[in-house]
């Protein structure tokens, strides 16, 4: 109760851009995790989560890596899944933290978590709106990336109008003039670039940001 309690004012304080007022409660809270052997509770995901954050805030991203990973592991097992609440707080907590290490895909995986929880809690208030922050905040970096480095190539940006055509990647390789191997490497960098896991994601994705004119 009272680690949760402290984990759960640590979130508000980092909201808050409270550090030190972070910092302490989730010390508190872990000391007290630490002596009551809570460990592997769903109840100490609070306390896991904000001491990565306030690592990553000094800048220490081993660390933040380290109790994120503690936080993952619990968010799967044990679920919060019977405290749908809980679930949805967390999973869009956990898709910050994600997003803050730059994993797109993960942090994507939370906001979508998150969204199927909701409706469970009816008017949901303030989660609702932490989620519409999480999803805005993935598609302006979605955004960025396309327009900086992370932005297609030459090559890339030819194979890309053939994705949402019925040609397997044997077919597109031949009517490229390419080897299958080669339109295989670039389709992957094609996925990994726009946050993709699918052809059909990708292609959703390459529309969003206008790199097809259909």
């Amino acid at each position: 109760g009272s680690s949760f309690a402290l984990g759960q004012r640590a979130l508000l304080a980092v909201d808050e851009h409270d550090w030190s007022t972070a910092a302490s409660c989730a010390y508190d809270a872990r000391e007290l995790i630490d002596s009551a052997g809570l460990e592997t509770s769903v109840t100490s995901l609070p306390a896991y989560i904000a001491s990565a954050l306030v690592a990553l805030h000094r800048g220490n991203v081993q660390t933040a890596r380290i109790d994120g990973a503690v936080a993952l592991r619990l968010y799967r097992r044990p679920s919060p899944i019977a405290f749908s609440w809980l679930a949805a707080q967390m999973a869009i907590r956990l898709g910050r933290l994600l997003l803050a290490f730059d994993d797109l895909a993960g942090a994507q995986r939370k906001a979508t978590e998150a969204g199927r929880y909701l409706p469970l809690l009816g008017p949901a208030g303030v989660l609702s709106e932490q989620r519409a922050q999480l999803v805005a905040e993935l598609d302006r970096v979605r955004r960025k990336s396309a327009s900086d480095g992370t932005a297609l190539t030459a090559a890339e940006l030819r194979i890309l109008p053939l994705l949402p055509t019925h040609l397997s990647l044997g077919e597109i390789a031949r009517q490229l003039v390419l080897s299958r191997n080669t339109v295989k490497t670039q389709v992957a960098a094609i996925y990994r670039k726009l946050d993709a896991t699918s052809r059909t994601e990708a292609v959703q994705r390459a529309s969003d940001l206008g790199l097809l004119h259909q």
